[in-house]
C-alpha cells in the first residue's frame, strides 16, 4: 500500500492518537494538480493500494481524481494546507523553451534539433 500523503501527516496521525495502516510513503506532490500524475505513474507500476490527501481548497483536484482512479482512496484535509505557511513574495517571469501559445521559440530549435538527435541516438543504441 502506498499513500501519497505529505511528510507531516504521520505526526499529525500521532496527535490525535490515529493509526495510518499499510506501508507509509508521503511526499508533496508540488500542487494539487500533480497527484493525478503520480497515482498514473504508481498505477502503471502495479500499485492496488494508494491514497492521496488533497489541501481542504481543492476539492475540484479530488474529484478529477476519484473520476480517474475510482480504485483508489483521496480525501481533502480541513484546512487550505497542511502547515501555516508565511506569504511568499512575487515572482520574477521566467523564460521557457515555448511561447504563451506553445510554439518553440526560434532561439531554442537547433540546439533541440541536437538534444533530440542525441535522445534517439541513446534510445536507438
Amino acid at each position: 500500500m502506498v499513500q501519497v500523503f505529505k511528510g507531516t501527516s504521520p505526526r499529525v496521525a500521532e496527535q490525535v492518537k490515529a493509526e495510518i495502516t499499510g506501508s507509509f510513503f508521503g511526499w508533496g506532490a508540488g500542487g494539487a494538480s500533480n497527484i493525478r500524475h503520480l497515482c498514473r505513474i504508481l498505477k502503471d507500476l502495479g500499485y492496488k493500494k494508494v491514497a492521496g490527501l488533497f489541501d481542504g481548497d481543492k476539492v475540484e483536484e479530488r474529484e478529477k481524481a476519484e473520476v480517474e482512479f475510482p480504485e483508489f482512496h483521496f480525501a481533502c484535509i480541513p484546512a487550505k494546507d497542511i502547515r501555516t505557511k508565511p506569504p511568499r513574495k512575487a515572482t520574477d517571469e521566467v523564460q521557457g523553451l515555448l511561447n504563451e501559445r506553445l510554439e518553440l521559440k526560434e532561439e531554442y530549435a537547433m540546439q533541440l534539433k541536437s538534444l533530440f538527435g542525441s535522445l534517439s541516438t541513446h534510445m536507438n543504441s
